[in-house]
């Protein structure tokens, strides 16, 4: 199923050199060794390269690309890269189920859903929980918002390199009902407890 989240792999070479799968005709003239995502990879041959969000030519959707060197011998031979689809992505994890009604988003560093399941791709750095978020000098954490009358608890943890927010939101109602309900259970069958022992 995550095949879905890549546009296209390719494999940059020092010469100049692309393969890209699928196969895209960018001209001869093109020089993947000019662009940020190589050069970035090329002079950080330990880590993983992340570009910030932009505007895929091709799909005219919201993207990143992930990129790292190749390094043969201690030396940088080439850098491999994919584009992950920011829709894509926010479908995929939108489907995730987290139990108690909760639901999973990601916050990009300037508050735009980068995954939401009714808000992607909108600004949200208005909203106070993802204030808090961002505004926090804390990798992680627990915020609590009230919003339309409900309060919501939202447990956030920092994603390394991008500094994005990913997030599990919880309706704080929901949480304490299944609380209520374990209680409840215990109630019942202290009571049955009870009667049968008399």
């Amino acid at each position: 199923p995550y095949t879905t989240l890549f546009r296209s792999v390719y494999y940059a070479q020092t010469n100049r050199h692309l393969d890209i799968l699928p196969k895209v005709d960018l001209g001869k003239d093109f020089d993947p060794t000019s662009r940020d995502w190589y050069k970035n990879a090329y002079n950080n041959p330990d880590k993983v390269y992340w570009t910030t969000p932009y505007i895929d030519q091709a799909t005219k959707s919201y993207a990143i690309t992930a990129a790292k060197a190749v390094v043969k011998n201690g030396k940088v031979i080439g850098v491999v890269g994919t584009d992950i689809l920011l829709s894509n992505l926010s479908k995929e994890i939108s489907k995730r189920e987290l139990g108690y009604h909760g639901f999973p988003i990601i916050i990009g560093n300037n508050g735009t859903a980068i995954a939401h399941p009714t808000k992607f791709g909108k600004d949200l750095s208005n909203y106070s929980y993802v204030k808090d978020m961002l505004g926090s000098h804390k990798n992680s954490g627990v915020v609590r918002t009230d919003e339309k009358d409900k309060t919501y608890i939202t447990i956030y943890d920092t994603l390394p390199n991008l500094n994005w927010k990913i997030a599990a939101v919880y309706d704080e109602n929901q949480i304490y009902q299944t609380s209520k309900d374990i209680r409840n259970i215990f109630i019942l069958m202290s009571a049955i407890l009870l009667v049968i022992l008399f």
